[in-house]
């Protein structure tokens, strides 16, 4: 895909999400919460080229946050491979919004083959593209931060999500993840968007302090 479809798909989230101005190190930026992405991908048909590109690329911008400089370039691997990256984003919508548990999350994973998109960036599409309503839980993003208070024993978990599952494989440990920040969240009375929130945010913490030694 050439550059000037990446500046269509941008100027169609222009008209589509509203989005608040301000400034990071003198250079001009938008920010978009998370509920705007909700509230759009609400609207994404699986089926729609356009509908599923225009969240892709959203998604893709909201998971880069101020600090992602190389996401761009990956973004544009991924659009450029035109077809194949629509059918996966279709597919695995369409699986994740069907799901009705998590162990329904294997396939999707497994299915996911778009070059330039790791787990830490096709999970938060799960996670936008994959919500239905009124199901007692959600797609969950897994990021290197989540995964490292899980993993870490010096101010996270101390935990492994190979041992929480009795089957291999990154897929398995990824729906793992899921039923456990569920559980916990159940546990602690609060959303498991804030549990993940929190993991998130302990990670930022574990790798500033190890920067730091």
């Amino acid at each position: 895909m050439c550059p000037s479809d990446v500046l269509d798909v941008l100027d169609i989230l222009t008209d589509s999400v509203a989005t608040t101005e301000g400034e990071y190190e003198g250079a001009p930026v938008r920010t978009i919460s998370r509920d705007q992405i909700y509230a759009l991908a609400a609207r994404t048909d699986p089926c729609d080229v356009q509908s599923l590109r225009r969240l892709f690329v959203l998604v893709q911008a909201w998971g880069s946050g101020l600090t992602g400089r190389r996401t761009p370039r990956f973004t544009g691997v991924a659009l450029s491979s035109g077809d194949r990256l629509i059918k996966c984003l279709s597919v695995t919508a369409t699986q994740l919004r069907r799901a009705q548990s998590p162990a329904a999350l294997v396939e999707p994973y497994r299915a996911w083959s778009v070059p330039g998109v790791g787990p830490a960036f096709f999970t938060k599409w799960f996670t936008f593209a994959g919500t239905a309503n009124g199901r007692s839980w959600q797609p969950l993003i897994l990021d290197s931060l989540v995964l490292l208070t899980i993993n870490s024993r010096d101010g996270g978990l101390g935990l492994k999500l190979s041992e929480m599952t009795p089957s291999r494989g990154p897929s398995y440990r990824y729906q793992a993840y899921v039923e456990a920040v569920h559980e916990w969240a159940r546990d602690l009375s609060v959303d498991a968007q804030h549990v993940e929130w929190v993991l998130f945010e302990t990670g930022r913490q574990i790798r500033a302090a190890r920067r730091h030694r």
